[in-house]
């Protein structure tokens, strides 16, 4: 009786993580790359009006803000241990991301912001990713 008992548990246990991972883990990364699309749109949208008004700086701005995020937050999951799980987890990630750090770092490189002193912190972590990046 008690064998069974292991066997049943077993079984749930089993079947409950296949579940939550199908549902859970793998449905988010779908949903939340697409959850992106649209505030990717409303941005587009306030720039397309701000170049249409003749503000260009605004712009300017938000996509040299884009590129400091992308060397951060890029080169995290560029760096992440766990990133070459994600196929055998059925999630496709883009196969050349090196070659967009590469670009990203190298369009950086040739055309520095100026630092923010609010956060010394990030931009010492972007210098660093564009030092190792850039080609």
């Amino acid at each position: 009786m008690q064998t069974r008992q292991v066997v049943g548990a077993a079984v749930v246990v089993l079947v409950a993580s296949v579940a939550g991972y199908v549902l859970g883990f793998r449905s988010a990364w779908n949903l939340g790359v697409q959850a992106e699309f649209a505030a990717r749109g409303v941005l587009a949208t306030q720039m397309l009006h701000a170049i249409r008004s003749g503000k260009s700086d605004v712009v300017t701005t938000i996509l040299e803000g884009d590129i400091g995020s992308a060397l951060l937050i890029g080169g995290d999951f560029v760096e992440s241990s766990t990133r070459p799980l994600l196929p055998l987890m059925g999630i496709d990630a883009p196969a050349n991301y090196e070659q967009y750090m590469s670009r990203i770092a190298a369009y950086r490189k040739a055309n520095p912001r100026q630092p923010t002193s609010a956060y010394p912190e990030m931009q010492r972590a972007i210098d660093e990713r564009v030092d190792r990046y850039a080609k």
